[in-house]
């Protein structure tokens, strides 16, 4: 019996098929639409059940590969943080060696500019020695 039908003309479907009176008939069809109904919210419940299941399957998917994601991009951002820390610390012991080359040369210069001082003094020293014997 088909459930979007009237009771009414199930009662009668139902009352044609049994010969019976027409409550026994009206119960007959109304157990039968019931029954129906109950086929239809079992058959309903499974599939809710099958389509849980899958959007459950579907989110761990996707839960997965954010994880995978989200793993691999913070390997990459550590990875380039150390490239970062190698490029300084390279950058940093240039600067160092530069620093130390351009403070040895002022020193040179500088013992070098102190040395012709010490000439020119010793030579005013002893023309200043020689003027006054």
């Amino acid at each position: 019996i088909n459930p979007s039908r009237s009771w009414a003309a199930a009662a009668a479907e139902t009352k044609k098929q049994v010969n019976q009176s027409p409550q026994d008939a009206a119960t007959a069809a109304l157990k039968s639409s019931l029954d129906t109904l109950e086929r239809e919210k079992k058959k309903m419940d499974k599939d809710i059940k099958k389509q849980t299941k899958v959007a459950q399957k579907e989110v761990q998917k996707i839960d997965k590969k954010v994880q995978k994601e989200t793993k691999a991009g913070t390997k990459a951002v550590k990875k380039e943080i150390k490239k970062m820390d190698k490029t300084v610390q390279k950058t940093t012991k240039k600067i160092d060696k530069t620093v130390k080359k351009e403070a040895e040369k002022a020193r040179k210069e500088v013992d070098k500019g102190a040395k012709v001082v010490e000439r020119e003094a010793k030579k005013i020293g002893d023309a200043v020695g020689k003027g006054t014997q």
